[in-house]
């Protein structure tokens, strides 16, 4: 007798885990949060560049003034670190 109800609840556990694999998922969509060390230059009138190396890319902030600095060393310790 019990078995209806075993076969009744593993086919709705089934049913939940399929229908949830069919909604969109989060993979693919961007975020929408803005990286902060950007922002930050942004912020202080700068212009972020992008460069990739061998090591990965690095974040550049560019001022006006012809300066270009590392943008995660401008956020967090405030100096101007010519990136490299």
């Amino acid at each position: 007798m019990n078995v209806p109800i075993l076969f009744a609840a593993a086919g709705l556990g089934l049913c939940a885990t399929v229908c949830q694999a069919g909604q969109p998922g989060g993979a693919g969509r961007p975020v929408g949060l803005a990286n902060p060390a950007s922002t930050n230059c942004a912020q202080k009138g700068g212009r972020t560049e992008i460069r990739s190396g061998d090591g990965g890319q690095v974040g550049s902030c560019r001022f006006p003034d012809g300066r270009v600095c590392e943008e995660w060393v401008l956020l967090r310790d405030g100096r101007c670190v010519p990136p490299g």
